[in-house]
C-alpha cells in the first residue's frame, strides 16, 4: 500500500525471477495432453468432435495422426523408464 501512495509502479517486481518458477504442471507433455483431450472429446461429445474433424483438411488429419503416434510412443517410453 505504501508503494501505491508513494506513486511507485505496482507491477514492477524487483524481488525475484518469476520466470524460473516451477509448478506441478510444468513437466506436462503438451502433445500428450492434446491427444488425451481430443480422445476424451471424441468419446464424450462425438458430434462436436466430428465437426472439428470435418473442418480439417486431409493433410492436417494425417499430420495429427503422425503427431499422436509420436505422443503415444513418448508415453510408452516414459512408462518404461519409470519401471
Amino acid at each position: 500500500m505504501a508503494k501505491l501512495l508513494m506513486g511507485d509502479d505496482l507491477w514492477v517486481d524487483d524481488e525475484g525471477d518469476d520466470y524460473n518458477a516451477k509448478s506441478p504442471i510444468d513437466p506436462i507433455h503438451q502433445l500428450m495432453y492434446l491427444m488425451d483431450a481430443l480422445q476424451i472429446a471424441s468419446t464424450s461429445e462425438p458430434g462436436s468432435y466430428q465437426h472439428v474433424e470435418f473442418a480439417l483438411s486431409v493433410d492436417t488429419l494425417a499430420l495429427c495422426q503422425t503427431l499422436f503416434q509420436t505422443a503415444q510412443e513418448s508415453r510408452v517410453q516414459q512408462l518404461q523408464q519409470q519401471e
